[in-house]
């Protein structure tokens, strides 16, 4: 009886090892989880600052189109205008009989530029929305590789 005492005893002792072994085991692949699970978020954070990042750089972006467009179509009035005197002083232009004449084709000309311009502006706009849904695209692609 002694004997099977004995082995009893070696047997749990034998599996309290292996137990102990099996849980410094599990803590250490834990830590490694944790350890895992840092880089990741902190990762995250990184690509959430990325694209913070690209929409201010996208707007400002827009900004500078706007100015852009907005130059640009100052200098058309400036040569229609610069262009308008000697149009004026030719003879195959004739000039409107009444001052509320030549105001009305000043605001249909008015009129005309401003629908150019809101053209180009939804043109812009169209393109920055399709761009920040590139770049939103970009991110999510870059969170599912990153977990």
């Amino acid at each position: 009886r002694s004997g099977a005492k004995v082995a009893a005893v070696a047997a749990l002792g034998t599996a309290t090892v292996f137990a102990g072994i099996a849980l410094a085991s599990a803590a250490e692949g834990a830590e490694q989880a944790r350890h895992s699970m840092r880089g990741v978020a902190e990762r995250a954070r990184e690509l959430l600052g990325d694209y913070a990042e690209a929409r201010e750089e996208l707007a400002e972006l827009a900004q500078a189109e706007e100015v852009a467009t907005a130059q640009q179509e100052l200098r058309q009035l400036q040569a229609q205008l610069e262009a308008r005197p000697a149009a004026a002083q030719s003879p195959s232009t004739p000039l409107p009989s009444t001052p509320q004449l030549r105001e009305l084709d000043a605001y249909a000309e008015l009129l005309d530029s401003l629908r150019a311009e809101l053209a180009r502006e939804r043109s812009a706009k169209e393109a920055a929305t399709h761009s920040l849904a590139t770049l939103r695209g970009s991110y999510r692609m870059l969170l599912e590789r990153s977990s």
